[in-house]
């Protein structure tokens, strides 16, 4: 129909043209996340929609709060592209904070197996596993993270305190002073080092 009328077709080329990238500029401003690269894109002028544009908007949903959409797209994305890591972990995001902590459970799993050098899918997973009372397999993510982000102390804190829930007062009592070593101010770390 609109390629039928020439005056609806010049209505149809100015919303394209100057509207709406207006307005998707608008809706997508907000913080600047870590695994999305923000990037000019004119998604009207995309003749057939990547697997990177769908990703891209269903971030830019999620980052707004739009779960119902964001996961639409991300489905969309993951269609055209089953292999695309940073997808599953979008949908796992998004699926846990809709409370679908087994579906999460199950995209993290996907993004860690095609990309297991990405500490952002550990530390997703993670949280649900601990969430579920998933002690050993929150270990184990624990120590993935911290061989791959050496440097972010945050984490022997969190694996010692783990690890007194597990009664291995030992392995506990070496990650809490090693935090302590280049934390100093942490009273967490001091007290629990006490109580071991």
């Amino acid at each position: 129909f609109f390629n039928k009328n020439e005056l609806n077709n010049n209505k149809i080329s100015l919303i394209k043209e100057e509207v709406l990238p207006n307005v998707k500029n608008k809706i997508c401003k907000g913080e600047d996340n870590k695994n999305t690269p923000n990037e000019k894109t004119n998604f009207v002028n995309i003749k057939t929609p990547s697997s990177e544009a769908y990703l891209k908007m269903a971030n830019a949903r999620y980052k707004f709060g739009d779960l119902r959409n964001a996961i639409k797209e991300v489905n969309r994305s993951i269609s055209i592209n089953p292999f695309d890591s940073f997808a599953y972990n979008l949908r796992g995001k998004i699926l846990n904070d809709m409370g679908n902590l087994n579906s999460a459970l199950i995209d993290f799993d996907k993004a860690i197996e095609l990309n297991p050098e990405t500490s952002e899918f550990y530390i997703n997973r993670v949280d649900i596993l601990l969430k579920k009372n998933l002690y050993s397999e929150a270990l184990m993510d624990f120590d993935k993270i911290i061989a791959l982000e050496p440097g972010s102390n945050n984490w022997l804190l969190r694996r010692g305190l783990l690890k007194i829930k597990q009664l291995k007062y030992d392995e506990a009592l070496a990650d809490l002073s090693k935090y302590i070593t280049f934390e100093k101010n942490n009273s967490l770390a001091f007290r629990n080092r006490g109580i071991i």
